[in-house]
């Protein structure tokens, strides 16, 4: 489903993010073009410019997309991290819950001050599961007001949804061209079966 151009990258520095989320975050972000922009950010994970002075990067740097995708990764990576502090967010890349919450704390802030670790921590002492549109409908009404306001973008929440989906259908090991083909062998074989 994804471009494996850059597989041997990602898998340098991935550390705990599985492989098919990683590779759906830069095909949601750039499509695989390592010099795409939008707006001020740039390359594979369309790095911005708080990331490129947190991690002491420049904009030619994102070009290059080893060091686009290292970053990309680091900065993934301490998100999972962060989110495995709390309770309520505990490692879970069977769930497209999950994994649209790192996703949106990559794309609109995950601190624990203001962010969606923030908005989570708000939603387990009111007793509700995070998910991406809790995290919004918190947001919205005010049950979380020191949210960043990227977390109330309905566009946001609807993009971590989008590429939490993608990630999982890539990552299944039934949607696999490989897989499929034995699916459709085996379906075959049971209709000629009830034939004879």
């Amino acid at each position: 489903m994804f471009s494996s151009k850059y597989d041997s990258i990602i898998e340098r520095y991935r550390g705990a993010l599985p492989l098919a989320f990683v590779k759906a975050v830069i095909q949601y972000e750039s499509s695989f073009n390592p010099r795409n922009r939008t707006g001020s950010s740039i390359g594979l994970m369309q790095l911005g410019p708080s990331v490129r002075e947190d991690y002491g990067i420049t904009e030619a740097d994102c070009l290059n997309p080893e060091t686009n995708i290292r970053v990309g990764c680091t900065k993934l990576n301490r998100i999972v991290q962060a989110y495995g502090q709390s309770a309520n967010m505990r490692p879970d890349w069977y769930s497209a819950d999950y994994a649209a919450l790192v996703y949106l704390g990559y794309n609109a802030g995950s601190s624990a001050s203001a962010g969606v670790q923030y908005v989570t921590n708000v939603l387990g002492r009111l007793g509700i599961r995070p998910t991406a549109e809790n995290v919004y409908t918190a947001v919205i009404n005010g049950s979380a007001p020191n949210a960043t306001s990227h977390l109330g973008n309905k566009a946001k929440i609807d993009y971590a949804n989008k590429v939490a989906y993608g990630y999982l259908g890539a990552a299944s090991p039934l949607t696999s061209p490989e897989n499929l083909k034995y699916l459709l062998v085996l379906g075959i074989a049971g209709i000629v079966y009830w034939l004879i």
